[in-house]
């Protein structure tokens, strides 16, 4: 069982990477899905590493939430035994410290992008940019 969730996730994962209607606000891929030349460029770089980081922070909040009704329902069914009591209290505890871990490191990347400005306009950090020569 486990396995076939195991499985399942790396299809997600994938589906979610490399699909060209993955997930929403990324940048479209340069050259577009009809791109005659049919060869990778440098600049596919920026498509990946959104993608990439746009996946990860999905799959962490996901992650998070699923633990957070692990811990939940470990706490619903431990029976008034202590020690699954505590289990449960650890798993709730460590699943929202994920998701304040999750949420503040976005936070922190849209505060340094808006601290570190160019001429006035915010930095988009969780947008990756090659420089343009």
């Amino acid at each position: 069982m486990l396995s076939i969730v195991k499985i399942q996730l790396k299809r997600l994962v994938s589906a979610a990477v490399w699909a060209p209607n993955g997930l929403p606000d990324g940048p479209e891929r340069p050259g577009g899905w009809d791109d005659p030349s049919g060869y990778a460029q440098l600049k596919d770089l920026e498509w990946v590493f959104h993608r990439i980081i746009s996946t990860l922070f999905y799959a962490g909040g996901i992650v998070a939430f699923v633990y957070l009704l692990i811990g939940g329902f470990k706490y619903l069914t431990s029976s008034g035994d202590e020690e699954a009591v505590e289990t449960a209290k650890n798993t709730i505890t460590y699943a929202i410290l994920g998701l304040l871990v999750i949420v503040l490191s976005w936070l922190i990347l849209d505060l340094l992008g808006k601290i570190i400005s160019q001429g006035g306009k915010p930095i988009d950090l969780l947008q990756f940019e090659l420089p343009k020569p």
